[in-house]
């Protein structure tokens, strides 16, 4: 596959058995939602029947919390229906109200009245034992049941049949949108369900990164390696494998950091400056540190 990211979207491209796929994403400038536009293009010499399965897996919840104990996170997910949409809803465990939602649904640009189906169980998507490689839905041609129930493997999947005649193409767009009330769900919904606006979010986001890099005062090289340090960031850096060993022989704790006023509870870069020399990479840091905050990104330089 091939991938291409712009100041306002990433896009990949591949070809399978005569058959174009192109993801475009971006992300609305206006509100917490998220677009993926998926464009399929028939290049075979016949026409194409095509299932199209999508599916997310969002608990809510920060990635170390995920990770630590799943099965619990998943018991404050529930799912509800509102039109052809899933909302996914997580109870706030302190009893504040302080719920998280996620609304999530999809519609094609030939056919604004596509069915989706969807299903909410893991177990009846991926099966027992298997990954995203080889889901039990990929081999077992099984109807999904478009019903919400309580269950500890909850999930989003949406399914629908597309035809798509010899040399023509159809696109299907995904729209996911995080609020903190069904209202604000309702309100997603009604907003972003037009071809219309979809396209409007990508003029719009295009044209936001162009004024605010400018006013920022950041140069596209800068930004393309700020970008690549961002993904060490939130991943890790490939440079601990240089301090593998300090890393195995640490005792300390995250409250160690403390006297020192650095909490620990996000990302830190370190630099180590040793001449008069090396600042300009201090001053590149500090830009950087910049760019992610006004990105909603959040990290602890450490000097």
């Amino acid at each position: 596959y091939e991938a291409q990211f712009s100041l306002s979207s990433c896009k990949f491209s591949r070809t399978d058995e005569g058959i174009d796929t192109i993801t475009k994403i971006t992300v609305s400038p206006e509100d917490n939602v998220e677009i993926r536009s998926l464009n399929i293009i028939n290049n075979r010499e016949e026409d194409a029947q095509i299932d199209l399965i999508s599916y997310i897996e969002s608990p809510l919840c920060k990635k170390e919390d995920d990770i630590s104990h799943k099965a619990f996170q998943n018991m404050f997910l529930e799912v509800k229906r509102y039109k052809d949409a899933c909302i996914l809803k997580r109870k706030d465990r302190s009893g504040k109200n302080n719920n998280k939602y996620l609304i999530h649904f999809a519609f094609s640009e030939n056919n604004i009245d596509e069915k989706f189906d969807f299903e909410i169980d893991k177990s009846k998507i991926i099966g027992t034992g298997n990954d995203l490689k080889n889901a039990y839905i990929l081999s077992k041609d099984r109807a999904y049941g478009n019903e919400t129930f309580p269950n500890l493997n909850t999930v989003i999947s949406y399914k629908t049949n597309l035809s798509i005649l010899q040399g023509e193409k159809n696109t299907v767009n995904y729209i996911y949108g995080f609020a903190s009330s069904e209202e604000e769900c309702f309100q997603i919904y009604e907003k972003y369900h037009s071809l219309d606006m979809i396209n409007r979010v990508y003029e719009l986001s295009f044209s936001r990164s162009i004024v605010e890099n400018r006013f920022l005062g950041y140069k596209s090289k800068e930004i393309n390696k700020y970008n690549d340090l961002v993904g060490q960031v939130i991943e890790g850096s490939s440079t601990r494998k240089n301090y593998e060993k300090e890393i195995i022989n640490n005792k300390l704790k995250q409250k160690d950091l403390w006297k020192f006023g650095i909490s620990g509870d996000i990302p830190m870069i370190m630099i180590k400056i040793k001449n008069i020399n090396e600042t300009e990479i201090l001053n590149q840091l500090i830009k950087f540190s910049e760019y992610i905050n006004h990105k909603n990104l959040k990290i602890d330089l450490i000097i």
